[in-house]
């Protein structure tokens, strides 16, 4: 019997929970290139994340609206973070590293002791390397504040 499109979308979509995003880390780490006007080289790379392909949480806001509404966010942050870092270092990508932080994630009390400087350290990565980069979405969109 042939597979389709909707049987696949409708597996993806049976199989991944938020919960299971997270203890699976069924995500995707994806890097645009920042190019400096300058010189027009590379100087480093912003890191994005996305959900599982072909489901429901494969577009970032459906994600992280979806970890929030579970009261996840900080740790899809955290989690979404190490992903990134690990895999810039393992595609030796030169230059740095942007990594967006939503506000809430910035003001939780324990970020500064949530291993990010062990984290990129682990990797071979220098802090210097690292731009924390707040977020828009955040900000001032209605997704995001629900």
């Amino acid at each position: 019997m042939p597979v389709t499109i909707d049987a696949v979308l409708n597996e993806s979509i049976k199989i991944t929970t938020i919960d299971e995003i997270l203890d699976r880390e069924l995500f995707t780490a994806m890097f645009q290139p920042i190019v400096s006007l300058d010189t027009a080289e590379i100087i480093g790379y912003e890191s994005f994340t996305r959900g599982p392909t072909n489901g429901p949480f494969h577009p970032f806001p459906n994600l992280f609206n979806e970890a929030k509404k579970h009261d996840l966010q900080h740790r899809l942050e955290n989690l979404s973070h190490r992903n990134c870092l690990s895999n810039f270092s393992k595609l030796k990508l030169p230059g740095k590293i942007f990594l967006n932080f939503t506000p809430e994630c910035l003001i939780q009390s324990d970020f500064f002791d949530s291993n990010l400087e062990q984290s990129v350290r682990e990797f071979g990565l220098a802090p210097s390397q690292v731009i924390i980069e707040l977020t828009e979405a955040s900000a001032g969109t209605k997704k995001w504040q629900k």
